[in-house]
């Protein structure tokens, strides 16, 4: 078992070269045909949203008007009932998985420095006031980064568009360009886009049936005169939720219905026209975090003056798909809630290690997890199997010693956590029996192939590498706002916060910029266990990327991790690094992501 000297150590036997050799097929750039199925995801920058590709269709859109976004309890705007219209959705369109939220907007912000103008219209004792000190930093209530951007009118969602099309990429001749911003292929949606959107083939009052539920969406009180907000079972925000708290409709779109009102495009659907001088209204979608459920129906809607702010009212975009990069990836997950989200790796070929290095091909893809499998998720797990949690847990004493300590574990490791961090105090033997409950419970407990499993190390730097031969996936001079790492140097280690690294310990999955084929936190956060027994040299590895399962012993005695930690210098991020441990050692500094083969 290796304590904290060895995770000095490690680095030794591992050389940091960045001069590799890199033959990858199907790498960005490369010039393949996308498919565009619905259900397939993309992010075309870092801080850009994450977009789902929409099916086309037909539905009927049953038009309620709900009461004004700005004044919910006025009688006179009470809900009217407008003639039903069928409506063909002739094309494929990709939406933005969540509303855009505060770290999304905040980049447009600081990038353009096109600062919207102060104040915003909030509630007072059940009246609706303009307040100018409030906008979209300061609303009125804490929000976190994962939040919904509110107080922006949609003139103000028109701006951020405009700037979003300039981070648009097209493939011109197989290199990667960056479009022009008059190409417009992010836009508002249109009302009925919106409408279809939410509803995702369904025809009942909400996308999840005809009865208003707490745990479906965030919302306010069931009467709403006055409005008011409502904490109560799993809607436990008194204001905005974090976006995705909920369960997605049958599209995979969160919070399509409460949290917050959404722009759309009332009186030009055509998104290359000008809107006429003569309309100023425009649709708002969905409710909020403060309308009654009524309010919340898939047919409601809303309206406001497109430069009306709004501490309920963000919004959510669209793009047109004919032109969408051809690196994207697929994205899906095996079961609705509890299984991980897994991204497509291409097939491919690359120079593993840094001497000695070795080159390793896959002839065909896999998927591996976009996340490490997080506390929520394992959590499931051990609820559904019972399994014990063992004892004790490695940590860091005050003394900057290595010891056990026999009260900690993966529900409590030394510091807290939300449902969304990695889980940690993990074995690798706890990551396998984690992966065949998993395997179970997609098959319906029927016997058949494993399709879940722990990475190689192969198909792990592969991955990471998604293409670079540099250190880091993103370069070679590590970044606090790119990685959750500790500091500088590890004698003994100890963790810090700088930048986006704003964490001490473990923090949220996906709070960090994902590399090119998607993968978050590849790097930092959590350890990562791999299948792969310990190797000092890849003399004599498997050339076809699968697991190396025997040492020299033909018995497995340790176990690889990789990708470094929240805990850990940036030098142990390093994709070459290699850490061997003990298989049924736990650390509060390890997790795992799992990988799946692709039939």
């Amino acid at each position: 078992m290796f304590r904290g000297s060895m995770r000095i150590r490690v680095a030794l036997w591992t050389c940091l070269a960045v001069c590799t050799n890199l033959s990858l097929a199907n790498a960005p750039g490369a010039g393949v045909s996308a498919q565009f199925s619905p259900g397939v995801k993309f992010q075309e920058c870092p801080d850009c949203p994450t977009m789902i590709v929409v099916p086309a269709g037909h539905f009927t859109m049953t038009r309620k008007s709900a009461r004004d976004g700005r004044r919910d309890d006025d009688p006179e705007g009470a809900s009217k009932r407008q003639p039903a219209r069928e409506i063909d959705i002739e094309n494929t369109f990709a939406m933005g998985i969540y509303p855009v939220t505060r770290q999304q907007f905040s980049v447009f912000v600081r990038e353009t420095r096109q600062t919207p103008d102060e104040g915003c219209y909030v509630q007072q004792r059940g009246v609706w006031v303009f307040d100018a000190s409030k906008d979209w930093s300061h609303p009125g209530f804490t929000q976190a980064e994962n939040h919904p951007v509110t107080c922006v009118s949609w003139s103000d969602a028109e701006a951020y568009i405009q700037w979003l099309n300039t981070k648009r990429r097209d493939f011109t001749q197989g290199s990667l360009t960056q479009a022009s911003p008059d190409q417009g292929a992010y836009r508002l949606p249109t009302w009925e886009e919106i409408e279809y959107a939410a509803r995702a083939g369904t025809t009942s009052l909400y996308y999840w049936g005809d009865q208003p539920r707490r745990d479906q969406a965030n919302y306010g009180a069931d009467s709403c005169l006055p409005c008011r907000s409502r904490i109560e079972g799993a809607d436990r925000w008194a204001y905005t939720s974090p976006v995705g708290s909920f369960p997605p409709n049958a599209f995979g779109l969160y919070d399509m219905a409460g949290n917050v009102w959404q722009w759309a495009q009332r009186c030009q659907p055509d998104p290359l026209t000008i809107v006429s001088k003569d309309c100023r209204t425009q649709v708002l979608h969905g409710g909020s975090w403060l309308t009654s459920p009524d309010n919340l129906r898939t047919g409601a809607n809303s309206s406001a003056d497109m430069r009306h702010r709004n501490y309920e009212i963000g919004f959510r975009v669209l793009r047109t798909v004919g032109a969408v990069p051809t690196t994207a990836a697929a994205k899906f997950r095996d079961c609705a809630h509890d299984c991980p989200e897994m991204v497509v790796i291409p097939a491919g070929s690359f120079i593993m290690g840094s001497g000695p290095t070795h080159r390793v091909t896959f002839a065909k893809p896999f998927a591996l997890g976009v996340y490490d499998v997080t506390l929520d998720e394992y959590s499931t797990f051990v609820r559904a199997t019972s399994r014990a949690s063992g004892k004790g847990c490695n940590v860091v004493d005050s003394e900057g010693r290595w010891i056990t300590d026999p009260s900690k574990d993966w529900r409590y490791p030394g510091f807290e956590q939300t449902g969304r961090d990695p889980v940690v105090c993990v074995s690798w033997e706890d990551a396998q029996a984690y992966i065949a409950w998993l395997n179970h419970e997609v098959h319906s407990g029927e016997p058949t192939e494993a399709l879940y499993r722990l990475p190689s190390e192969a198909e792990w730097e592969y991955a990471a590498r998604a293409g670079t031969a540099t250190s880091y996936y993103w370069g070679d001079v590590a970044s606090h706002d790119l990685a959750n790492y500790g500091i500088e140097h590890c004698y003994p280690c100890g963790a810090a916060r700088q930048g986006r690294d704003r964490w001490y310990f473990t923090s949220p999955v996906g709070a960090f910029p994902p590399n090119a084929f998607g993968l978050y936190d590849i790097s930092g956060n959590v350890w990562q266990w791999t299948a792969d027994c310990t190797h000092y040299s890849f003399t004599g590895a498997p050339d076809d990327g699968s697991a190396w399962t025997t040492d020299d012993n033909d018995a497995c005695h340790n176990r690889i991790l990789r990708g470094g930690s929240w805990l850990d210098p940036a030098i142990l991020l390093s994709i070459f690094v290699r850490n061997p441990w003990a298989p049924d050692d736990r650390n509060y500094a390890n997790g795992f992501r799992v990988a799946r083969t692709l039939n």
